[in-house]
């Protein structure tokens, strides 16, 4: 399920370049009235060999802003989506946005001037698609006694595999069943890896590598329709993976 929300905001709306943190935080503040959920979504998560997965993804901010410095200044209307294929996630958000008008962002009001709810139906097995927060796809590793992480470029050969790995963990985690599926995400001739290139902190500690642009994805329908309310690749309860259609 999709949500839309259209915000006005009172004057100017700053907040630090790096604010997937504030997003995510907006989110779990929102799932806070129930909080046995909330505990779980935040700390367990729905697991499955070893991983845990928050199955829900969002998107960057969409409105006119500026850069000043280390913060990004919105002003007027912004736009914001929210995605997830559980039911009761999905409960909780509506109910959430039906109870508040007021809202805040890093201590700022914003007002919720309406939402849309939606459930977008993916009926090719081949999409043109555009991102609307950027895919990252990430390997962790062990260097000694530090765990590091290597994040991969869309042209990188095992890229796909890594993709497709994440889905399968993520479709068990919420089906209950494998899914072999294969995930293919293929840059479209004039991708330029430093243009789309992304790298940001996420709450101020870690640095984070991921991927904007115009990709066609490849899959069956199922597997698509599922990666539409998850999201692509890895981090989406932080704000990474959201795509649309174009």
């Amino acid at each position: 399920m999709e949500f839309k929300l259209y915000f006005q905001i009172e004057d100017k709306l700053a907040l630090p370049i790096s604010y997937h943190h504030i997003l995510q935080g907006f989110i779990y503040k929102r799932l806070s009235e129930y909080p046995e959920f909330s505990d779980f979504l935040h700390n367990k998560g729905f697991q499955t060999e070893g991983q845990s997965f928050k199955l829900f993804v969002f998107s960057l901010l969409n409105g006119h802003f500026q850069v000043s410095g280390s913060k990004i200044m919105f002003d007027n209307v912004i736009e914001w989506e929210i995605r997830s294929p559980v039911p009761f996630f999905c409960e909780v958000l509506a109910q959430a946005l039906e109870n508040e008008e007021v809202f805040e962002l890093a201590g700022q009001r914003i007002f919720l001037i309406r939402y849309e709810v939606t459930n977008t139906k993916i009926l090719d097995e081949e999409l043109e698609i555009r991102m609307l927060s950027p895919v990252c796809v990430d390997i962790a590793y062990r260097e000694g006694e530090k765990t590091k992480t290597n994040y991969l470029e869309p042209t990188d050969p095992y890229f796909n595999y890594y993709l497709t790995k994440n889905f399968q963990r993520k479709f068990k985690a919420v089906v209950g069943k494998k899914n072999s599926t294969g995930i293919f995400l293929l840059p479209h001739k004039d991708f330029n890896i430093a243009r789309n290139k992304y790298v940001t902190k996420f709450g101020g500690e870690i640095f984070i590598t991921a991927w904007k642009g115009s990709f066609t994805l490849k899959s069956d329908i199922e597997s698509l329709q599922f990666l539409y309310d998850t999201g692509l690749g890895s981090r989406n309860s932080q704000g990474f993976g959201m795509f649309e259609q174009i």
